[in-house]
């Protein structure tokens, strides 16, 4: 019933269900516990804002403490062990904080917020580095990538020159069909079949994915004997919003 009516929103597939609910689940509690606490943390720089910097540099050293101690327990614990663990202890240090501001004289006041300011700075950074962790762990590359399709195709999202860039391509079912297509023709030394199959996937749109997609099979062609002209693949070359355009007179 939860799958039928997730797939007429998200395109989850048989057996994703399950373990999308719980990392979403997982990922609220995260960032519900934050933005609960962060309130605190604002109200107690806000009333000590003299010392911000102190606050702030004392951050950075406890930074530099923690991160190699993170580092070697993620290298010596197993991910069913550690993920608990870690989770444990910052609820333990919650439990912590409510211990010293009930047993602790009203003149400690002031260093419980002051440790409390720095300590939630720095859980903001591991809880979530956890988190995302488990689900990089638990998750194939495939499903992480999204899958918005128009007009046959989907969206895909990859890295050029360190920036994050958009494009689109053929879904994997119809690539592999592409290539069972190609490699019988091949078998068969049918180059004209061969010819039209390239010509047809050099027609299609320009996209960087379907361009990288499309030189991959004419590569798949070449190494198993075709040997004839491939087509030029076309590309869509984004313009910027008041880029100036030339165009070159027909001779």
């Amino acid at each position: 019933m939860v799958t039928k009516l997730l797939k007429k929103v998200i395109p989850v597939r048989p057996g994703e269900t399950t373990p999308m609910l719980l990392a979403t689940s997982y990922g609220f509690c995260v960032l519900f516990a934050f933005y609960l606490l962060r309130p605190v943390r604002d109200e107690i720089g806000a009333a000590d804002r003299g010392n911000l910097q102190l606050l702030w540099t004392a951050v950075f050293f406890v930074m530099l403490l923690a991160v190699p101690l993170y580092s070697i327990a993620v290298a010596k614990l197993r991910r069913g062990i550690f993920v608990p663990l870690a989770n444990r202890f910052f609820a333990l240090n919650l439990i912590a904080f409510y211990a010293a501001l009930v047993l602790l004289p009203e003149s400690a006041r002031v260093w419980i917020d002051r440790v409390f300011y720095v300590w939630l700075s720095v859980f903001a950074l591991f809880v979530v580095t956890v988190f995302w962790g488990l689900v990089v762990d638990l998750f194939r590359e495939d499903q992480g990538k999204p899958r918005l399709q128009w007009l046959g195709y989907e969206l895909l999202r990859y890295g050029a020159r360190g920036v994050t860039r958009w494009t689109w391509r053929r879904p994997k079912g119809e690539m592999a069909d592409c290539y069972v297509r190609l490699g019988e023709h091949l078998k068969r030394r049918d180059i004209g079949a061969v010819a039209d199959i390239l010509a047809a996937i050099a027609r299609q749109p320009g996209f960087h994915g379907v361009r990288e997609q499309s030189w991959a099979l004419c590569q798949f062609a070449r190494q198993h004997g075709y040997r004839e002209e491939l087509p030029f693949l076309y590309y869509v070359h984004k313009v910027s919003h008041g880029e100036r355009l030339v165009l070159d007179p027909v001779s």
